[in-house]
């Protein structure tokens, strides 16, 4: 098996070099890489590649289950079931990365909301002092209305409501994030049993 395989992505000639690729190449690395991979030297292995020396034996059994591999890895890779696979893991993702993001504009949401409330709750507390210190003619600066003009006329009723709505929002798009880990989580693991399954020895 190692030898047929190796026979056919060998560049034996320039000629051929244009329809076939070298081992370096398919597997994604350099001479320099593959010499030391497979415990030759650097010339010996480009002498391998271009057809005119062979591999050491333990050099050419491992070259031939590597090349077995990939040979299975790309015909799982491009089957229908695991294109699909691919199309609902991207799809899976972009609705994460939206969800994320939805959670991080309400965080944001959520903070200012309640920044808002305690400042102005400090106000109305301030704004009754100073009214109840001026009744009682112990303090009379005006500062008790020009407070009360700066407080918002929203109550607290109102912030508080808003507060319970961003919250249980949250709580929702939580929810929805760790449904769409799991999600993608299950579908890796979908992906990588067919592989599991058609190569027990990995």
């Amino acid at each position: 098996m190692a030898k047929f395989l190796i026979s056919n992505i060998c560049i034996p000639n320039k000629s051929a070099m244009k329809t076939k690729t070298s081992i370096s190449s398919l597997l994604g690395v350099t001479q320099e890489q593959a010499a030391l991979l497979f415990g030759v030297s650097r010339s010996l292995w480009s002498l391998v590649e271009i057809g005119k020396r062979n591999l050491p034996l333990h050099a050419t059994e491992l070259l031939g289950k590597i090349l077995v591999k990939i040979q299975e890895s790309e015909a799982t890779s491009n089957s229908p079931v695991a294109r699909q696979h691919d199309t609902f893991n991207k799809k899976l993702e972009k609705l994460l990365h939206e969800n994320t993001y939805q959670i991080l504009h309400l965080e944001r949401e959520i903070a200012a909301a309640i920044k808002k409330r305690e400042k102005e709750s400090r106000l109305r507390r301030l704004k009754d002092l100073l009214t109840n210190l001026e009744n009682e003619k112990k303090f009379q600066t005006g500062m008790a209305s020009i407070i009360n003009s700066k407080v918002s006329r929203t109550n607290d009723v109102v912030i508080s409501n808003l507060l319970f709505e961003q919250e249980h929002r949250m709580e929702l798009l939580q929810f929805e994030k760790s449904l769409l880990e799991s999600k993608l989580q299950s579908l890796k693991l979908k992906m990588i049993m067919p592989k599991a399954e058609n190569n027990p020895a990995l």
